[in-house]
């Protein structure tokens, strides 16, 4: 198996994570990504925008001739999730088993879908294959800014069959564009999303401070409330990567950075406390649960707030779990923490009592987006 610029990718459903990937398999292949790789669409909507985009064979349909004829070293499959199932029943079943008639080496599979779990594609494909499930980190660059050593790829494998050696360390060289490893057991994936879902809103409370403060005739940007808060999440740990870009607690003036840093650390809490008690151990309780509330604060750092709802609405699958945690959200903590800063600004006393609450909201929120998971992958 090539695992070099002169390897052969086999790229099944070329959708938007597909495209956010590229820096990945176009930063192995360089120049040969346009002969290397081959995609395969569902249909031809935008077809020609994407082959002139990315200059490589794009097929619609096809798919198991596509394997046949190209005959690639890694198949990465990111369909849609329900469309992941019927796929490797009707294509990656027979393919793998012409492989086998033909005495072939087999391709490494790499599966951008929460589920199936990796145990389903061993179970089915057989035990001798190389297959992997990964949730990549879906923000590696804020504006000009590399983010990725601040993101996390959660990436799972079959707790029967580890990789390991140099299929192991192409993986973590493969995925490092966009952020770094995350060895993350099957039993807890749904957990590890869900507090990354509810890390989502910290974008909300910058804007809400900016604004009840703007009703009562101050000026404070969304961005350097975000970057007291970052500055304060930061301090509580002595093993992150650098600081991409400037952030302190001095953004803010003190008489609200209180309420500002006691608002970020009692959330972050939460899903701390949710990771710890459905069982997630160190050092990934840590790990799994800060960087996607540094990420969304370093957006709102370096982003205007129309940008970042943009994101939110297309980035929000209907009925899915962004979308839930959204909702989640605006119906049960914006009009809490409205009163709670409302509060604070009339009385200069921190509420010991709201922080508690708030920090078993997003726990009790990341419990409900988790559950919501379930119900999705059945």
């Amino acid at each position: 198996m090539r695992l070099d610029k002169n390897m052969k990718i086999t790229i099944i459903g070329l959708g938007n994570l597909a495209e956010y990937m590229r820096p990945c398999y176009e930063g192995i292949l360089g120049e040969n990504m346009k002969t290397n790789v081959i995609a395969i669409k569902a249909t031809e909507r935008n077809l020609e925008e994407k082959r002139r985009a990315f200059g490589f064979e794009i097929s619609v349909g096809n798919t198991l001739e596509v394997l046949k004829r190209q005959q690639p070293d890694m198949i990465f499959l990111s369909p849609p999730p329900k469309e992941v199932p019927p796929t490797t029943q009707n294509v990656l079943v027979p393919y793998y088993a012409f492989l086998r008639e033909q005495g072939k080496e087999l391709p490494m599979l790499l599966n951008f879908a929460p589920d199936p779990p990796a145990a389903y594609f061993y179970d089915t494909l057989g035990q001798d294959i190389l297959e992997v499930n990964i949730l990549p980190n879906m923000l590696n660059k804020i504006e000009d800014i590399d983010c990725s050593g601040i993101g996390l790829n959660y990436v799972t494998f079959d707790a029967r069959h580890k990789w390991q050696g140099e299929p192991l360390e192409f993986l973590k060289r493969f995925l490092a564009p966009v952020g770094g490893f995350l060895d993350s057991p099957q039993e807890m994936v749904q957990e590890l999303l869900s507090t990354k879902v509810v890390g989502n809103p910290v974008f909300d409370m910058c804007c809400q401070i900016a604004d009840i403060l703007k009703e009562r005739g101050v000026i404070l940007p969304e961005s350097r409330i975000a970057s007291c808060m970052r500055a304060a999440h930061r301090a509580q740990f002595d093993d992150l990567s650098p600081d991409p870009y400037h952030c302190s607690t001095q953004d803010v003036p003190e008489e609200y950075r209180p309420f500002v840093e006691q608002a970020i650390l009692s959330w972050y809490g939460g899903l701390l406390d949710y990771a710890r008690s459905v069982g997630v151990q160190p050092p990934v309780d840590k790990q799994a649960t800060r960087f996607k509330i540094e990420l969304q604060l370093l957006a709102v750092q370096l982003q205007p707030r129309a940008a970042i709802e943009h994101t939110h609405s297309t980035h929000a699958t209907k009925g899915g779990v962004l979308e839930h945690g959204t909702i989640l959200y605006n119906t049960l903590c914006k009009e809490k923490f409205d009163n709670a800063f409302k509060a604070y600004l009339d009385t200069h006393t921190l509420d010991e009592n709201f922080f508690a609450c708030w920090r078993e909201q997003a726990k009790q929120n990341a419990a409900s987006v988790t559950a919501h998971c379930r119900k999705l992958s059945k």
